[in-house]
């Protein structure tokens, strides 16, 4: 028996994790679709060296020699003992960093994405997720030297890619169920509608998972706010873009009419930034939503909120000036109960302060894996997964 010491003991109980739960063969079972000869390297292990060396945290594919010269962690990626032992004999590594690179560019959307679908596939089944309320949010992923990058766009001096994440945020942990990537200045609104489609042809209906969506005010519009209503048959909640829309005057309206409004809801909450504050309420229901050409297409229903600090003074701005009034506009009933509308629109922060967050800073989401589409978003996978 050969007994070799690792360095990364510490990802035992991650790696018996993944193996146990079929994660870890989701994520080798994803093939390069550009393999020239069957001959080279073992696919599958590349595609356990790299969920690895995300593991580790190595963010930056020309650091992850310390890995490949692991060898249990290279045996545990599924090389070949003989070959990793002749090549230590040799005094080199059975792979270079150089081939990994190459082995994420090889590797095709379809695939790719067929592969994260499978994984939401698994979650489904083992009951990791389900019924509840979910949001989408988009993280920009730009890189301050590149220019021309396979895929890439261009918003003012940003160059880089856009990535959407669908994710279920309530009840339980927050689990990512649906991604798209595509170059910076792609609308979010098609990011969405691509997740959506993607979600419902590879996993099941989304109504079984979808019971509200919660989105910000960057996908506002009158008719795909309510298209996504009548496509899928989920509730959604999200902020009026701006206090200059027609909707937001309607119902500044009605608040100066008393008799129309009925009586507020008081509440008090803990922000983790303005500390204790109190809120007031009203909600309105079947006030008109319209579009672009100010033309009727439906209606929606508001509630408004009213922000005030501990010592009953309205909050301020970080420049001085009074917090404006927050129009959340759903499709869910108001009148009753308006705080639980506010309330799914608060849990949208989950996919910010835990999410992106973290896969910014702790799995250093925004190195580029390559310097073409195929790499980072077959990155973007084993990193999501």
């Amino acid at each position: 028996m050969e007994v070799v010491a690792t360095a990364y003991a510490q990802n035992d109980f991650l790696l018996e994790f993944l193996m146990g739960s079929q994660l870890w063969e989701t994520m080798v079972s994803v093939r390069p679709r550009k393999l020239r000869k069957e001959n080279g390297k073992p696919w599958r292990a590349m595609n356990g060296l790299e969920v690895l060396r995300e593991l580790i945290h190595v963010n930056r594919i020309a650091h992850c020699g310390r890995v490949i010269s692991d060898t249990r962690l290279m045996l545990i990626a599924g090389f070949n003992a003989k070959e990793i032992r002749r090549q230590r004999k040799r005094g080199g590594l059975v792979v270079d960093t150089e081939t990994l690179g190459n082995h994420l560019s090889r590797m095709m959307p379809p695939e790719v994405i067929d592969g994260f679908y499978r994984h939401v596939a698994l979650l489904k089944e083992r009951k990791w997720i389900g019924r509840g309320v979910y949001a989408a949010d988009a993280h920009e992923i730009t890189f301050r030297h590149a220019r021309g990058w396979q895929g890439m766009g261009t918003v003012g001096d940003a160059h880089g890619y856009k990535l959407l994440l669908l994710t279920r945020v309530s009840p339980g942990g927050v689990r990512i169920v649906g991604f798209a990537m595509g170059a910076l200045h792609v609308s979010e609104h098609r990011l969405l509608k691509m997740v959506l489609r993607q979600l419902e042809e590879k996993v099941c209906p989304v109504r079984s998972l979808i019971d509200v969506l919660v989105l910000d005010r960057g996908y506002w519009g009158a008719e795909f706010l309510l298209g996504l209503r009548k496509d899928y048959g989920f509730h959604f909640v999200t902020r009026a873009r701006d206090e200059k829309l027609a909707l937001v005057k309607d119902v500044e309206g009605l608040l100066g009419d008393a008799e129309a409004v009925g009586p507020r809801i008081k509440v008090e909450e803990d922000r983790s930034r303005l500390g204790r504050i109190k809120v007031n309420l009203w909600g309105f229901e079947k006030v008109p939503l319209y579009d672009e050409d100010d033309e009727e297409v439906g209606k929606v229903n508001v509630v408004v909120a009213e922000e005030y600090d501990e010592k009953g003074n309205r909050i301020r701005e970080a420049d001085g000036t009074i917090r404006p009034r927050l129009h959340y506009v759903t499709s869910l009933p108001t009148k009753a109960d308006p705080y639980a509308t506010r309330k799914y629109y608060l849990e949208r922060w989950t996919i910010e302060n835990e999410g992106f967050r973290n896969l910014t800073q702790r799995w250093g989401l925004d190195f580029a894996a390559g310097r073409n589409y195929r790499s980072i978003l077959a990155r973007t996978f084993f990193v999501l997964v």
